[in-house]
């Protein structure tokens, strides 16, 4: 994660990034300074939803789930793909004034 680019500190923890839309808009814990998220934050977004359909897909065709639970297919294959794709977006992402 960037530094807040008014206070220079971390504007915003890992579990706060992942509640609503925090990645896009937030306000610094440290000063309040209201916060923009960067166009990296919104790539990282669309490829991790991405991955997380494409990887749904793939695991109703090949490995034909079409029938199980779809609890236990989303947390077996969807889960992973969004937890990797938060944490990717968090250390690589960042936010402007």
């Amino acid at each position: 994660m960037n530094k807040c680019p008014n206070c220079n500190n971390t504007p915003i923890s890992f579990f706060e990034w992942n509640r609503g839309l925090n990645a896009f808009s937030c306000k610094c814990q440290n000063c309040s300074w209201p916060l923009r998220g960067k166009i990296i934050n919104i790539v990282l977004f669309a490829v991790t939803v991405l991955s997380a359909v494409v990887g749904l897909i793939v695991a109703r065709e090949i490995f034909e789930f079409r029938n199980a639970i779809k609890g236990v297919l989303f947390i077996i294959f969807i889960a992973p793909l969004i937890i990797i794709g938060s944490g990717i977006g968090y250390w690589m992402g960042g936010y402007k004034i």
